[in-house]
């Protein structure tokens, strides 16, 4: 199974082009988004941090797109009996059907 992770830096990639498509400066953005400072902006283009969720829903409506097509992500795969291997017996109980 796979399992989707957010690249930090394809998405900051994305985030920094989407502002420049539209000509917006950094300074717009932060006036946009209510003040941030605009090194919160430059964290996010440069993929050290991901906005909060808040923060990625208005970049959204600023940029006019969703936030999935924000997103880059990539593909890990993973497996239920790999992640059963790391948690100590007697804690997963096989008859729950909640994670």
């Amino acid at each position: 199974m796979e399992y989707p992770v957010i690249d930090l830096q394809e998405t900051g990639k994305r985030i920094r082009a989407l502002r420049k498509e539209r000509r917006l400066s950094v300074r717009t953005v932060c006036e946009f988004m209510g003040g941030i400072s605009p090194q919160a902006v430059y964290k996010w283009e440069a993929g050290i941090c991901l906005p909060s969720l808040d923060n990625m829903y208005a970049l959204s409506i600023l940029f006019q797109v969703s936030i999935n097509d924000m997103i880059e992500e990539t593909r890990q795969v993973s497996s239920f009996l790999s992640v059963r291997k790391m948690i100590p017996s007697g804690i997963l109980n096989k008859n729950s059907t909640t994670c």
